[in-house]
């Protein structure tokens, strides 16, 4: 078979199978943590589903066209979420994640999140579960006394980071409900003293951790900081402090005083930290410091700090605690990502409307293009001008094999009219369907295609011309192979006349398609 010089397109990484995906943020250092104590109860549901975010593409099926609500983006048994819950959802992020939140794949990352939290919480509901209001209560006494701060600051703190108290009560409750599902679910089993042993013994070098305060000086310059000082200035008020530390002045008052941290109004402490936490230079000298001891003048990207250590952990009795925490949440995060795909799998979602195309697919609709979205950008042409239309499949999917023989017979016909050139692309053998000859490879500017429009890596994922897309099947779950047929020819047609100007369909009513 001869490969076309197809119009490029931006090259990305291309997965063939299912992927994990998870709510990532990158900390290089402690100060992050810090500011976001208040959000730690938000994030650990995060962190929490992420585990079993494998999303069900093989299975996305969408409504027919005079079906669409243009706010809805998917239903989970019967449940809706719409985009304005899903920029509800972003709201309540801290400010830090906010321009990761402006593009696609991390407004899908979230959607997905609020799939699977949706699924556990209609568990925890089926199987009676509640979460009283002493329970939140207490949790949140317990967040404000460890950061050293009352009840009002605290609210003041909220505030701050743009979360209301009555907001924080909900996601607590939230994730207290999701931890009791879990634990009556799944339970936990603790790893055995053998065990901790060789987790101790294959890990001693990483599991050392201390525990630390910090007074931060910032000066202009630098992004983070809002003082107006040089660096000379900063480095002049860290000395100062430094040697009041070392003449025995309190550190915490110190910090409270002193430090442009957002640890400050707790007196600069940091907590507990391991090797990777922190950046490098902090690191290395936090480590290097003995318990009580006061550092000198340390520089970082975020200004010069002094360090003082409260405490260390290094024996295998210091860390016993850590290491059964840390094996039992490695083997509980496992079985929680099979318990989520259980319950995905006996779920039904729906897949309505794409994050992207809301108000476009609304417009497709009324055209009786239903299931597909629409993208911008230039078309995906051949050398001699014809659309390039793709499917992308495995020839173990079984919603590859429904819509195979229907996608493989209308685009033959365009194909042989001329008018597009078109591939079926199985991704385990490597094999361009559409032709009678048996391909072995697959041409990069086509993987790039499929990843550019497909951030989730699922099957069958369908590409036409760069400019309408779908992932999954429109019509299976009514069975619907006619719908099938009429759809894609649908968006052939206009695909065509956005090339030339004019539609020619390839045949006037689509034909009864056996179900593979």
């Amino acid at each position: 078979m001869t490969e076309k010089n197809n119009k490029k397109v931006e090259n990305h990484k291309t997965q063939h199978t299912h992927k994990t995906k998870t709510h990532q943020h990158h900390v290089s250092s402690k100060e992050k943590d810090e500011k976001s104590n208040i959000w730690t109860i938000v994030l650990s549901v995060v962190a929490i589903i992420a585990i079993g975010i494998f999303i069900v593409n093989m299975g996305k099926l969408l409504p027919k066209p005079d079906q669409v609500d243009a706010n809805l983006l998917v239903t989970v048994d019967g449940k809706e979420i719409t985009v304005d819950d899903l920029n509800a959802e972003i709201a309540k992020l801290p400010e830090y994640y906010k321009q990761a939140a402006e593009t696609t794949e991390f407004k899908e990352n979230i959607l997905e999140q609020m799939i699977v939290k949706e699924l556990l919480v209609q568990k925890a509901t089926e199987l009676e579960l509640e979460v009283s209001s002493s329970e939140v209560v207490a949790k949140i006494e317990e967040l404000y006394l460890q950061m050293g701060i009352t009840e009002e600051e605290f609210k003041v703190r909220l505030a701050e980071e743009g979360l209301t108290y009555d907001e924080l009560v909900a996601n607590y409750r939230e994730q207290l409900l999701l931890n009791k599902l879990i634990e009556s679910e799944l339970g936990g089993q603790e790893p055995t003293e053998e065990e901790i042993k060789a987790y101790y013994d294959a890990n001693k070098d990483t599991l050392t951790s201390v525990k630390a305060s910090h007074i931060l000086v910032c000066y202009e310059g630098i992004d983070t900081c809002e003082k107006e000082r040089t660096e000379e200035e900063a480095l002049t008020i860290i000395e100062e402090v430094i040697g009041k530390a070392k003449a025995g002045d309190d550190f915490a008052e110190l910090a409270k005083e002193y430090s442009d941290g957002p640890s400050a109004p707790m007196g600069g402490d940091l907590g507990w930290f391991g090797r990777g936490m922190m950046v490098p230079e902090f690191e290395n000298t936090a480590f290097d410091l003995n318990v009580d001891e006061v550092s000198e003048a340390v520089k970082t990207s975020f200004g010069y700090h002094v360090i003082k250590v409260a405490e260390k952990k290094s024996t295998l009795e210091d860390l016993k605690n850590d290491i059964i925490e840390s094996v039992t949440n490695t083997a509980l995060q496992t079985e929680v990502g099979t318990y989520i795909e259980d319950l995905k799998t006996k779920a039904k979602v729906v897949y309505v409307n794409s994050i992207d195309n809301v108000e476009e697919n609304t417009e497709l609709a009324e055209k009786g293009i239903g299931t597909f979205s629409i993208a911008e950008g230039d078309l995906c042409l051949s050398e001699d001008g014809k659309p390039l239309v793709f499917m992308f499949s495995t020839t173990t999917c079984p919603h590859c094999k429904w819509i195979k023989a229907t996608y493989d017979g209308v685009v033959k016909e365009y194909v042989e009219q001329g008018k597009i050139e078109a591939y079926h692309w199985e991704f385990d053998t490597k094999d361009n369907t559409i032709t009678e000859e048996i391909e072995k490879t697959i041409p990069q500017e086509h993987e790039a295609i499929f990843s550019k429009f497909n951030s989730y890596g699922g099957v069958p994922s369908f590409v036409f011309g760069c400019r309408y897309h779908r992932l999954g099947n429109g019509y299976e779950v009514e069975g619907d192979l006619v719908a099938e047929d009429t759809e894609f020819r649908k968006v052939i047609d206009e695909l065509l006349e956005e090339v030339s100007g004019e539609t020619t369909p390839a045949i006037e009513e689509p034909l009864e398609t056996a179900e593979v």
